[in-house]
């Protein structure tokens, strides 16, 4: 994440999935600190995950970074259920 987001985005950001993820899920993320210390030279080693593996059901035997594309579709996808989940309470 910190390819992608701010020290302050990424705090704010683990704090919402772990919300979703305790009411939608009754289970809690693991801490951010445990993969904190990860330098920057270590996840510059790591294969780069896109859109098109997923397709193809790629499989790694390695943690991995996504590219831009596959983190903006996760990044909408989470909005866009964040603001359905809104407007169902508003409205329903």
């Amino acid at each position: 994440m910190r390819e992608y987001c701010s020290e302050n985005g990424i705090s704010e950001g683990w704090d919402g999935l772990n919300q979703v993820c305790e009411e939608d899920g009754g289970t809690e993320l693991l801490p951010w600190s445990i993969i904190d210390n990860v330098t920057d030279a270590e996840v510059k080693s790591w294969p780069i995950l896109t859109y098109e593996d997923t397709l193809l059901g790629a499989e790694f035997n390695t943690s991995v970074s996504v590219d831009q594309g596959l983190f903006q579709i996760g990044y909408e996808t989470i909005f866009d259920w964040e603001n359905q989940r809104t407007k169902r309470h508003n409205y329903g």
